[in-house]
């Protein structure tokens, strides 16, 4: 199932050589369109529309009616600002993608605006005038907020939380939350799955067993080991880790009904808590590629959380680069 939000399937930028039903129906889509909004200037821009999307019509039709309306706003705006609509190249270039962007598609709402940018985007690859010379701000990496270092600070107000609780099935639940969160690194969906009896002790220490698509046995670090296993108490091992608040297909609501109980207080995300327990242990030293296992993802999912990682100064590490001999 193709992604909503998502405005073009991934589909090969190279068009089919042959013709097909569906193109001679998109000819008839792209023939028979109109652009309502446009009204009396619609004559003025329509001609350039259809010639346009018509190079389009190997596409699937849902993706051609897409292109028609985001290329019949670019169009209306650009016959406004008396910008000629000669040649796909007129419009279609980077440099009027980024005024009409700033002008127009800003009073969209975020995800409107992000799916239009994309479209008009993907026109001028296919036939605008895709100019490398351009100047525009180098890729970044999109990180979630929700992959965040919480602070030792931080993380003392999450505990200390806690204790507001009005019952102490509440604060149980709390504990058992900070525990497998900073403590062992899980997802919201291990922890909305965890038991009583997935938490055990291996050679002295506590571990998480960790079912599901990437079962693991994860080492629970030893400061957050005390505060989970309070929060568990004495229930049965088949009991669910966190009592109450389930609903299988959202694993993020239990998150929303812990905070519930105490909406005053500071509340980590489950991400949050996450990168929290995977930035740390990078910090300590700890091999990419164990930690990668004890997360369950490749070791290239970790880059995703490096530039969250705090500051450092290259003297504390001087040591361990040159090595001790030098």
């Amino acid at each position: 199932m193709t992604n909503p939000t998502n405005p073009e399937p991934t589909l090969a930028a190279t068009p089919s050589t042959g013709y097909s039903n569906q193109q001679e129906e998109n000819r008839r889509v792209i023939a028979a369109y109109r652009y309502r909004n446009a009204g009396e200037h619609w004559d003025a821009i329509a001609d350039f529309v259809r010639a346009t999307v018509v190079q389009l019509a190997y596409l699937p039709t849902r993706v051609v009616r897409s292109y028609l309306t985001s290329l019949s706003k670019l169009a209306l705006w650009a016959y406004l600002h008396g910008m000629p609509l000669q040649d796909p190249a007129d419009i279609l270039t980077p440099s009027v993608l980024f005024r009409f962007d700033k002008e127009e598609l800003s009073k969209h709402t975020p995800a409107a605006r992000r799916n239009e940018r994309t479209r008009l985007r993907n026109l001028i690859g296919r036939i605008g005038d895709d100019d490398p010379t351009y100047p525009r701000k180098p890729p970044q990496r999109d990180i979630r907020p929700s992959l965040w270092y919480y602070s030792p600070d931080e993380q003392v107000a999450f505990v200390s939380s806690t204790n507001t609780r009005n019952t102490e099935r509440q604060r149980n639940n709390m504990r058992v939350f900070l525990g497998l969160g900073f403590g062992a690194g899980l997802t919201a969906k291990e922890i909305n799955d965890a038991r009583v009896g997935d938490i055990t002790q291996i050679a002295g220490h506590t571990v998480v067993r960790v079912h599901g698509k990437h079962p693991r046995t994860v080492p629970v670090r030893a400061d957050w080991a005390g505060l989970l296993i309070r929060g568990l108490g004495n229930r049965d091992p088949d009991d669910v880790a966190i009592d109450g608040y389930r609903e299988s297909r959202k694993a993020d609501s239990l998150a929303y009904y812990l905070h519930r109980d105490a909406p005053n207080e500071p509340h980590p995300h489950a991400s949050g808590m996450r990168a929290t327990w995977i930035i740390e242990h990078l910090m300590r030293g700890l091999r990419p590629d164990v930690l990668a296992g004890l997360a369950g993802v490749s070791v290239d999912g970790l880059v995703a959380y490096m530039p969250r990682m705090p500051d450092y100064d290259l003297d504390d590490y001087l040591d361990q680069i040159v090595g001790g001999d030098a």
